[in-house]
């Protein structure tokens, strides 16, 4: 996707059907899936996942590229409204 794009991941839907090969692969998707099997009393009736498409991705650093620095007050307020909702 193009960098920036925001991405939103909401219902068992979006992981029931995700499979890791083991432990050390395992996704947030597969983690969540795993919950619902085993704890279904304590998991969440909803999750949400908020996440941004990376623009630099190969290099190892802590600073956002001005695109995706733009994208985050967006995101933030996605995140603030799904918490009042």
């Amino acid at each position: 996707a193009t960098p920036g794009t925001i991405f939103e991941f909401d219902g068992k839907s979006t992981w029931q059907n995700v499979y890791a090969s083991g432990t050390h692969s395992m996704s947030i998707f597969e983690v969540i899936r795993i919950g619902y099997e085993v704890f279904p009393e304590e998991m969440p009736e909803e999750v949400k996942i908020i996440g941004i498409e990376g623009e630099e991705v190969l290099s190892l650093g802590m600073e956002l590229t001005p695109t995706i620095q733009k994208i985050v007050p967006k995101v933030v307020e996605k995140i603030l409204n799904e918490l009042e909702n």
